[in-house]
């Protein structure tokens, strides 16, 4: 079993970025761009844009169940 955050179909992703370089990536569908000290918020649930099972997502890993 990988170590990953577990989520659910109905939950949504939020991204604080507290580090000092720019978080970029794709997740689905969606671009992801979150400057330092900044937040971005996709605002559709999980289960709309991803399947079940595990996904990396900007150097982490979600489990969505």
């Amino acid at each position: 079993m990988p170590r990953c955050i577990k989520v659910t179909s109905n939950q949504k992703l939020k991204i604080v970025n507290n580090s000092d370089k720019i978080i970029s990536g794709d997740v689905g569908v969606y671009k992801i761009y979150v400057p330092s000290g900044k937040n971005q918020t996709i605002d559709v649930t999980f289960g709309s844009y991803l399947a079940s099972g595990v996904h990396g997502i900007i150097g982490a890993e979600i489990w969505l169940q």
